[in-house]
């Protein structure tokens, strides 16, 4: 009688793990539904292999991976549609952001198509990962050399990217604010760090370094700094400025995602993306000190240096503070 009890619990268990399994087959297959703009792209083009990089459902954003003639490409596409319009007109405006910048060595290849203007096609070199990695990497062999010359290059076309944008800022009908730039960044620090979405509201309330960051540099003294570099018309930024978002062939980082590129503050921009490599690299004193130096004398568009460096030390302390950004 006991040993039926037993199958019959054990048979339960094994019906409940295949349902659950079966949910988990049809979940993914929903996630990973190919959008009919992809499929008739691929279709059209005789594109047979494939592979799917990213996908966010709720954003109706994906991303695929293919290769023509030896070539690889990145293909975006964001659905359109009024509950994901803002996602939609994010990709229009990276196609403009694109074309601007083509030629200029700062992005990768953008191939435009005739036949499929709501998708973003971008060629890829090969590259040896994003900034972070090879970071992470160059840092545990020890070579600042080649740190130096791969971060200092990245400052110079981060440079360009400001000031070829910044021309052309009115007619590309850009916005953004200083404070909403800062808040923005500061938020990505406080919670778990630019490379990682999972788990945010949850870190937000764990980390007890937002208390402490705001009321060491609250929104009165953000706005002071601000107000003090007397932007008439503020720079073109671009807007999510991290270290995932840079790869890298050799000694040339290749600047990505281009959507988010608004008005706002070269001092907060930068500062946000040197108080990451900072942290990386942050046993490397006389790397750092060289960088410092290179900032001081080199970097053209900051307006205002000490304002740039009160808030890398803003940006520092968090990415310092919170344990996943590593």
């Amino acid at each position: 009688m006991e040993e039926n009890k037993n199958e019959q619990v054990s048979g339960i268990k094994q019906l409940q793990e295949a349902a659950e399994s079966i949910k988990k087959v049809i979940a993914d297959t929903a996630e990973n539904t190919m959008p009919d703009p992809v499929r008739y792209f691929f279709e059209k083009n005789g594109i047979t292999e494939y592979q799917l990089e990213a996908v966010n459902k709720r954003k109706g954003r994906y991303c695929y991976s293919y290769e023509k003639a030896g070539t690889r490409f990145f293909l975006k596409w964001n659905r359109e549609g009024e509950s994901y319009q803002l996602y939609h007109d994010a990709l229009t405006l990276e196609h403009t952001v694109y074309r601007t910048l083509q030629g200029q060595g700062l992005t990768p290849v953008y191939i435009e198509r005739e036949d499929a203007p709501e998708l973003l096609i971008t060629e890829y070199m090969e590259t040896e990962g994003t900034l972070r990695e090879v970071l992470k990497n160059l840092e545990e062999a020890g070579d600042t050399e080649r740190i130096y010359r791969l971060v200092s290059a990245l400052f110079r076309k981060w440079c360009n990217y400001v000031k070829l944008l910044s021309a052309e800022s009115e007619a590309m009908n850009l916005s953004g604010t200083g404070e909403e730039l800062y808040t923005k960044y500061l938020n990505s620090l406080y919670l778990s760090g630019p490379f990682d979405t999972k788990g945010k509201r949850v870190e937000m309330y764990r980390n007890r370094v937002v208390n402490k960051l705001t009321k060491k540099l609250d929104a009165g003294k953000v706005r002071e700094m601000i107000g003090s570099l007397d932007y008439e018309v503020l720079p073109v930024v671009h807007g999510d400025f991290h270290a995932n978002n840079i790869l890298v062939a050799g000694d040339e980082p290749v600047i990505l995602d281009l959507e988010s590129t608004r008005t706002g503050i070269p001092e907060i921009e930068l500062a946000y993306m040197y108080a990451q490599i900072a942290v990386l690299i942050r046993s490397r004193k006389e790397l750092i000190r060289k960088l410092n130096t290179f900032i001081n004398r080199e970097v053209t568009v900051l307006r205002d240096r000490h304002v740039f460096w009160e808030f890398f030390r803003t940006y520092y302390t968090a990415a310092r503070r919170n344990h996943r950004f590593y």
